[in-house]
């Protein structure tokens, strides 16, 4: 088993204590994705320095994919490029992910229009009440 203390310290504090690398040996934190690209999270949690690589995860074969990634517009191979660096991150288990979440919504039979999109944002400019 693994003895922990929990502590739930406020966002600014606990951010701090995570960009220092050395003060939290495990932490539970929750990420979405308000792009609906993986590009984004790979940069922030994945990529060596990523602003949310709080578990100072680093590769350059990964790194040098991420950018590589970047220039691809073709989906297939820009696909497969993708596939390489989960299938090496996963390898590593840099993380752990727990789970993921349902995003949940709900209207009035009345509300027409509301746009759900799949990076978590909910549209609400072409919304209008019958």
């Amino acid at each position: 088993g693994i003895k922990a203390e929990i502590k739930a310290p406020d966002w600014g504090t606990l951010t701090a204590l995570l960009d220092k690398y050395t003060e939290i040996p495990m932490f539970l934190m929750g990420k979405g994705s308000p792009t609906g690209d993986l590009d984004l999270t790979l940069n922030l949690t994945i990529k060596t320095g990523g602003r949310m690589n709080h578990f100072s995860y680093s590769n350059p074969k990964v790194d040098k994919l991420i950018e590589q990634q970047q220039g691809i517009t073709d989906p297939k191979k820009r696909f497969q490029v993708l596939y390489e660096i989960q299938k090496i991150v996963y390898e590593e288990c840099p993380a752990v992910v727990l789970f993921y979440e349902d995003q949940v919504f709900a209207t009035r039979a009345n509300v027409q229009g509301v746009e759900i999109y799949p990076y978590e944002f909910i549209g609400f400019h072409h919304a209008s009440k019958r």
